[in-house]
């Protein structure tokens, strides 16, 4: 909880961007950190943060970053997979192949957000 807090009361610092234009993408970052302060107000409630560590998953029901990012994805209107996780631990490997596609990736204080275009909707 304390990397969420954390996280509320920082500003962005993009990492990288592609086929993406600035107005648009600063556009989208405010309302991805609109949409996360919501849904990490009142978050101390969420079972989530009961597990340990080790006890956590990849799905909604066991992971915050996973009910963080499934709500922002709904909240942009499903048109790009979001990933969330502490910055020390995340690592994409997107970039080795040719990007033809919307990415673009923030730091939230000692967060990470990765925004990719969804092709299939």
């Amino acid at each position: 909880m304390d990397r969420i807090h954390s996280a509320r009361n920082s500003t962005y610092q993009l990492i990288q961007s592609y086929n993406i234009d600035t107005e648009t993408m600063t556009k989208n970052i405010s309302k991805i950190i609109e949409i996360f302060t919501q849904t990490t107000n009142g978050f101390e409630t969420e079972s989530c943060l009961k597990l340990k560590e080790e006890q956590m998953g990849r799905f909604t029901t066991d992971n915050c970053y996973a009910q963080i990012s499934t709500r922002i994805k709904y909240g942009l209107d499903g048109k790009y997979e979001i990933a969330v996780g502490e910055k020390a631990y995340f690592v994409t490997d997107y970039f080795q192949n040719d990007i033809s596609s919307i990415v673009y990736e923030f730091f939230l204080g000692p967060l990470y957000f990765g925004v990719y275009e969804t092709k299939c909707r």
